[in-house]
């Protein structure tokens, strides 16, 4: 199950959701959509929401870095607030909005929301989009393509936020104390993704091999053995891709 977190208040408990542009620097090209951006490069400049105080990424929209922030932006939260709905969140939820966005079509549509907002005020979680996972310089020179690139991203980003989260959790079985609330993707990827193995493939049965002195791995086994309840849940067709592990001296 993924967790979402809320933050306190006053002691009232709120699920933030942080909406910003964050401009991407694509400098000498000439892709479909670019133009300078407020940081002096050439580039895009997306829209991102991230939500609770794990920064799950809610949303995202490509766009052009001549388009003003505040443009589309109600639409986009109308957006935003559909997916809040099919998430049943057990608290209110609280909107951190830039300054861009302190327009009137804004406070209208988060006024009548029902939810709580706040402008001027947001949490940054564009780094790691863009430095831990290399998310800046879209390769297409169209478009849609890049805002189908994007949107993937965002599956990758999640997807290893909830790798980085759920291994947070198996506190006895980490190789080192921790007091954070949030593992960055970048440690994420180092400690989790960037595991040596082999696959192997004999008797009729996919091998991952793994070296039985990794400090990871028994967090890497018990996020294997949490991830396959989940592929229990989907379509037969996928069990076809279900490894087992063995632990190796190497």
């Amino acid at each position: 199950m993924v967790t979402i977190s809320p933050i306190e208040v006053s002691g009232r408990k709120y699920i933030p959701v942080d909406v910003d542009v964050s401009p991407l620097d694509n400098s000498g090209s000439l892709k479909e959509g670019v133009s300078y951006t407020y940081k002096g490069h050439v580039g895009f400049a997306p829209i991102f929401s991230y939500v609770g105080i794990e920064g799950y990424m809610l949303g995202t929209e490509l766009r052009e870095r001549k388009q003003h922030c505040q443009k589309n932006s109600p639409e986009y939260l109308l957006k935003n607030m559909e997916i809040i709905k099919k998430l049943h969140l057990d608290h209110p939820v609280l909107f951190r909005l830039d300054s861009g966005n302190d327009a009137a079509s804004t406070i209208k549509v988060l006024s009548e929301s029902g939810h709580f907002f706040l402008i001027n005020l947001t949490k940054q979680f564009h780094s790691e989009l863009k430095s831990d996972m290399g998310i800046e310089r879209l390769p297409s020179g169209k478009f849609a393509v890049n805002s189908v690139i994007l949107h993937i991203a965002m599956i990758a980003f999640n997807a290893l936020r909830f790798i980085g989260q759920t291994s947070l959790t198996f506190t006895e079985d980490l190789p080192y104390e921790h007091k954070v609330i949030r593992k960055h993707l970048r440690k994420v990827t180092s400690d989790l993704i960037r595991v040596g193995c082999k696959i192997v493939h004999h008797a009729h049965i996919w091998w991952i091999k793994l070296w039985d002195h990794d400090p990871c791995l028994p967090v890497f086994s018990r996020l294997y053995d949490t991830f396959c309840i989940y592929i229990r849940f989907l379509p037969a067709s996928f069990s076809k891709f279900k490894c087992t592990i063995l632990f190796t001296k190497q």
